[in-house]
């Protein structure tokens, strides 16, 4: 797939969603991205783009990356810059700040 920025071609993979191309443009404008508007209309940051959209993205300077953006995105690029944004570093038995089952585990 492959949208274009002031005569740019930028090329996503398939499924790419608003907030993958808001990660594409530059990293700070998906870390601050809140929706957008895709050929005129207003959509969320899942919308899945299409050859052609003409894209807007919205961004808020009180939005920060959430760990459900993973679910989100499908570029490698975004993956990484949410992964590295979001205070929760993934651990099978740590999850953003919380333990499973305290009673059998210990923190490192």
């Amino acid at each position: 797939m492959s949208s274009r920025l002031r005569g740019e071609i930028i090329k996503l993979p398939p499924g790419a969603t608003l907030l993958d191309f808001a990660f594409t443009i530059h990293s700070r404008i998906g870390a601050r991205a809140i929706s957008g508007k895709v050929n005129g209309k207003n959509v969320s940051l899942r919308h899945q783009l299409k050859n052609g959209d003409n894209v807007e993205i919205i961004t808020s300077p009180q939005q920060t990356p959430k760990a459900g953006w993973l679910s989100i995105v499908v570029s490698p690029k975004a993956k990484a810059k949410i992964r590295a944004a979001t205070p929760c570093r993934r651990r099978s038995w740590y999850r953003c700040g919380q333990r499973d089952d305290a009673s059998t585990h210990q923190e490192p």
